[in-house]
């Protein structure tokens, strides 16, 4: 997971995906928040750097589905949580064109708050 945030911070895309997909392969029945995040940041990656939208939303749906519930943490700074992943995810849903669903998230993420 750390070598993978190394290499998003170099703006390396392609071996950042490569090592949170393997944080993603270990995956156990446990929570691990370590694979949790490896979906969100893997999802961004898709989402913003390689325009691959249906995965971006793949991914953050893993990361909603893992963190129902549970509060965010704060990473290198940057608190990410359920918010985050529901605009990201609804971004995603509208560069796909699917402006309902795209609004769903928007509106779930404001539901949320702050």
């Amino acid at each position: 997971y750390k070598r993978g945030e190394d290499y998003r911070k170099m703006k390396n895309s392609s071996k950042a995906i490569a090592d949170y997909t393997k944080v993603i392969s270990l995956q156990s029945s446990n929570f691990d928040r370590y694979i949790a995040m490896s979906y969100y940041w893997r999802g961004w990656l898709r989402l913003y750097v390689e325009k691959q939208y249906a995965d971006a939303v793949e991914d953050f749906s893993c990361f909603l589905n893992m963190v129902n519930g549970r509060a965010g943490w704060d990473v290198n700074d940057q608190m990410v949580n359920a918010k985050n992943a529901l605009i990201d995810r609804g971004y995603a849903y509208e560069q796909l064109g699917r402006s309902e669903e795209a609004n769903e998230d928007y509106d779930r993420a404001f539901r949320l708050g702050s």
